[in-house]
């Protein structure tokens, strides 16, 4: 949280040195920084990569009929090879058009349309579409950070919305730009 308390995010920070060190010093620090920053990061893509490469491998060798769950492998002096197989799903094609409004149909709209079209099966159709598919509730950061404690309404509600919202700081993510070639 800034220091306004509202999600004020700086996107530009001003980096000066520190008392008794000269600016050629503070260039050469942070430049130093930057490059063992930047070095650390493409070995541990490379061995990421590596690492990933070695499990197929093993996972091919040892394992070589995928099995949603779990199985073992016995090893010599009692050590047992165990792979977890699982199946990740997700809902909704980013890609569907809708026929008649030529517009991308948003996923939201796509899952409730398919549970309408099954509650609408029979009987047992709206609970089936009940069981279906898990709703999950989820802060729109956008919205909550869009809050102005000059409204007395959105006041009110930050300060309900807040006995329920938890924070913690995410790692950050550093990144490098490249500079743009010249056209």
């Amino acid at each position: 949280m800034s220091a306004e308390g509202w999600g004020a995010v700086a996107s530009e920070v001003v980096v000066e040195p520190v008392a008794a060190e000269t600016p050629e010093q503070f260039v050469a620090r942070r430049d130093a920084a930057i490059a063992a920053w930047r070095a650390a990061v493409e070995p541990k893509k490379q061995w990421e990569n590596y690492e990933k490469d070695c499990r197929a491998g093993v996972v091919g060798l040892c394992f070589p009929v995928k099995v949603k769950g779990t199985q073992r492998v016995e090893l010599p002096g009692g050590y047992k090879l165990k792979l977890v197989h699982s199946v990740t799903y997700s809902l909704g094609n980013k890609d569907l058009v809708d026929p008649v409004l030529q517009e991308k149909v948003p996923i939201e709209a796509q899952i409730k349309g398919v549970l309408e079209q099954i509650a609408a099966l029979g009987n047992e159709g709206p609970m089936l579409a009940d069981r279906l598919v898990k709703w999950k509730p989820e802060l729109s950061a956008t919205e909550y950070e869009a809050l102005n404690p000059e409204f007395d309404l959105e006041a009110k509600a930050k300060a309900l919305i807040d006995t329920i919202v938890n924070t913690k700081p995410a790692s950050p993510q550093l990144t490098l730009e490249e500079p743009k070639a010249p056209k």
